[in-house]
């Protein structure tokens, strides 16, 4: 019988505008109760339902990530949809790093409030065919199982629940209280703050 010695890695998707610590309490938690062995931030450059006024450059959301990981090499920042065409569908980009990386196997991290739009993505079936869930909870989001109504429960048959943390922390509550002249210092791994602070991101000009 062989034994798949795939390295298990986990995809958290998103804008990172700003990452903060909830982010990286997300990780933490999915690398500590062993649901894999590897954690990528896979930066999106552009979220065509979010305001571009308000998105910092996608390298310095790259940079802010790579200081909020430090030297903890169990997580990457990964930066394969800058170059792919917008937007940015997870189905390509799915596609294109089990292409480009098959030694890993990939495991989609998503919060409970995307799940049951789940059903609309692009090609659902074959992200539900090809990627273990991995399901974390979020505030006002409760979740029944299956998630749907009957007719999309073979959807879901390979997600899984996972008690993680619930954070109340988003990056545009961070964005405000910056423009509102409050400190998001103790909201932020420290080194990424620093580089917030030195740049002045958010700040009213």
């Amino acid at each position: 019988m062989a034994v798949d010695k795939k390295r298990r890695t986990g995809l958290f998707f998103g804008s990172f505008n700003p990452v903060h610590i909830g982010h990286m309490a997300i990780a933490a938690y999915f690398l500590a109760e062993n649901y894999v062995d590897r954690f990528w931030f896979v930066v999106s450059p552009q979220n065509p339902f979010k305001r571009r006024e308000n998105l910092l450059p996608f390298h310095h959301r790259v940079e802010l990530l790579r200081r909020a990981i430090g030297d903890d090499n169990r997580m990457s920042v990964c930066e394969v949809e800058k170059h792919l065409p917008l937007p940015s569908y997870t189905v390509n980009t799915l596609r294109l790093l089990m292409e480009k990386y098959p030694q890993e196997k990939f495991f989609l991290i998503m919060g409970a409030d995307n799940v049951p739009t789940f059903p609309k993505w692009r090609e659902c079936e074959w992200i539900a065919t090809h990627c273990e869930v991995l399901v974390y909870p979020r505030v006002g989001a409760p979740l029944s199982w299956p998630p749907h109504d009957a007719s999309h429960a073979h959807l879901f048959s390979n997600f899984r629940l996972a008690p993680a943390p619930v954070v109340e922390i988003s990056s545009s509550m961070l964005r405000q209280w910056i423009i509102r002249g409050r400190s998001v210092r103790h909201l932020m791994p420290h080194e990424a703050w620093l580089y917030l602070d030195e740049m002045n991101f958010y700040k009213k000009r």
